[in-house]
């Protein structure tokens, strides 16, 4: 069984002190955490999705596929404002292909660089939901896979934060859209993960 040592989600951005305090007071006798055992945790699903976006979870192909996923899920926060531009969308595309070995490294980031002048469009600007959409896409190329699904899972639940953000919803409602897409996420890889888990 697989397995992480604790200190991977006790140096977690995402975790707060009061977590790390119970984490620690129920796992210092035993220092790693099965999948099974992480999905059980008590934290917020962000804190879970980014515990097990890792290799000793997921392979390379099922990172890469999980990433696509989230950018995704998320895509129609860029297509409301720019529903002409076809770009974010041929990028998830090309880095599925890239994921299931039909295209190569090369080809994959002549598509993301020939999209990032439409990625590039929101920066600065208010938009930044849909900035974080093509920040998230701009990632695909990374080599280290489960860093770069980390990465597109964060941007993905700023996207849907900041779309909501945008809309001068509540405090409540932001942090509940972040969580909410976290939770999304967090079910994307319980689907990826071995037949056992729950």
């Amino acid at each position: 069984m697989q397995s992480i040592n604790l200190h991977i989600i006790l140096n977690s951005d995402l975790i707060t002190n009061e977590e790390s305090h119970l984490l620690i007071g129920a796992f210092s006798h035993r220092p790693y955490l099965s999948a099974e055992e992480i999905l059980a945790l008590d934290l917020p699903a962000k804190n879970r999705v980014e515990a097990l976006l890792r290799r000793e979870f997921l392979t390379e192909k099922q990172l890469r596929k999980l990433a696509c996923d989230f950018a995704e899920h998320v895509l129609h926060v860029f297509e409301e404002l720019a529903s002409e531009d076809f770009h974010p969308r041929a990028c998830v595309q090309a880095a599925r292909l890239y994921a299931e070995g039909v295209i190569d490294i090369e080809t994959l980031e002549i598509a993301l660089n020939e999209a990032r002048p439409s990625m590039q469009r929101f920066r600065g600007t208010e938009h930044r939901g849909a900035f974080e959409v093509g920040w998230a896409v701009l990632l695909f190329d990374g080599e280290d896979a489960a860093l770069m699904a980390q990465e597109v899972a964060v941007c993905a639940q700023r996207a849907a934060h900041r779309k909501v953000w945008e809309s001068r919803k509540s405090n409540l409602e932001l942090i509940t859209e972040r969580e909410t897409e976290a939770v999304w996420q967090l079910k994307r890889i319980v689907e990826q993960l071995s037949p056992g888990i729950p």
